[in-house]
C-alpha cells in the first residue's frame, strides 16, 4: 500500500512540472528597452586637462578644455593621479553648467602638489574620456642632488626690485635625513609672474644671485634655469633647511646687477 501511495505521489510530481515547462515555453519574450535617459550618446571624444590656481606648486583647481557644448548640463567626475597610477584627488558628479570656449575650471577638494601630478581621468556623463594632460613648469621647484626620492619643497617672497623683478628668501626645505646633501633649485623664467606680473615687463634677459649656476647652463638654456646653492653654503642643514639666497631678473636693456649670472642682452 505505501509503495502504491509513494507511485503515485511521484507522477504527481512529475505532472505538476511537465505543465510548469508547458506553461513557461509558451510566455512572449520581449526584448528589453534601455531609454535614453540610461545610455546617453558620448557628448565629446576628447579633452584637456591642466592645473590652475598654483601657488608654491600647490594646485588648487583644474581646468578642462575642448570640451563640446554638448556635454553642458552633464556630470564630470575626475581624478589626479601620479606616476604610479595613485589617485592624488578625485571630484564626483560635478555638473557642467556652463562652458566659455570649450572651457571650465573645477575645484578640488584641498591642494596637491603639481609635481606629484601626472595625469588625470575623466568621465563625462557614463563615457570615459580620453584627455591629454599638461602640467606646466612651477616659477620655482627643488631637488636633493643625488636623492630622487627625497621630498623637497621651496618656501620663498615675490618682490619689486629697482632694476626688476626677484624671488627673495627663497629657501629649500626637505627632513633632516638629508643634512650634507647638495641640492638644486630651478627657475622658470617664462612664468606669467616674470612675463606678466603686476606691472608687466618684457622678457627676462639678466639674472642675478648669489646662487651657482649649475654646470651647463647658459642663455641658451632660458627660459628654465638651474642653480646650486650659494658657494658659502650650498649644502642642506641639521634641520633640513637650505641657506636663504634671492634670485632676480631683469628684462633687457637693464643694467645687469654687480652679481649678475647671465647677461643674455
Amino acid at each position: 500500500m505505501k509503495r502504491n501511495l509513494s507511485a503515485l505521489v511521484a507522477l504527481v510530481v512529475l505532472l505538476l512540472a511537465a505543465l510548469s515547462i508547458s506553461n513557461a515555453a509558451s510566455l512572449e519574450l520581449k526584448g528589453a528597452k534601455l531609454s535614453d535617459t540610461t545610455v546617453a550618446d558620448r557628448c565629446t571624444a576628447t579633452a584637456k586637462a591642466a592645473p590652475t590656481d598654483i601657488e608654491n606648486d600647490m594646485m588648487k583647481s583644474i581646468v578642462l578644455s575642448g570640451i563640446d557644448v554638448k556635454c553642458v548640463k552633464k556630470s564630470a567626475t575626475f581624478t589626479v593621479y601620479d606616476a604610479q597610477g595613485k589617485a592624488l584627488s578625485t571630484v564626483q558628479n560635478q555638473a557642467i553648467q556652463k562652458l566659455v570656449d570649450g572651457k571650465i575650471t573645477f575645484k578640488l577638494a584641498a591642494p596637491i602638489r603639481v609635481a606629484n601630478t601626472e595625469g588625470v581621468a575623466l568621465t563625462i556623463g557614463t563615457w570615459g574620456i580620453a584627455t591629454t594632460y599638461t602640467k606646466p613648469v612651477p616659477l620655482l621647484s627643488c631637488s636633493i642632488i643625488g636623492h630622487p626620492e627625497a621630498p623637497c619643497t621651496v618656501s620663498y617672497t615675490r618682490g619689486k626690485w629697482s632694476i626688476g623683478f626677484g624671488l627673495n628668501n627663497v629657501v629649500a626645505n626637505t627632513t633632516p635625513k638629508f643634512v650634507g646633501a647638495r641640492y638644486k633649485l630651478t627657475v622658470n623664467f617664462s612664468d606669467p609672474w616674470f612675463v606678466s606680473p603686476p606691472d608687466p615687463m618684457p622678457k627676462i634677459r639678466n639674472v642675478f644671485t648669489l646662487a651657482k649656476l649649475a654646470p651647463g647652463m647658459s642663455c641658451q638654456s632660458m627660459p628654465i634655469i638651474d642653480f646650486f646653492g650659494p658657494a658659502y653654503e650650498d649644502t642642506i642643514n641639521s634641520e633640513g633647511r637650505s641657506p636663504q639666497v634671492s634670485i632676480g631678473g631683469t628684462p633687457s636693456g637693464e643694467s645687469p646687477a654687480s652679481n649678475t649670472v647671465l647677461d643674455c642682452r
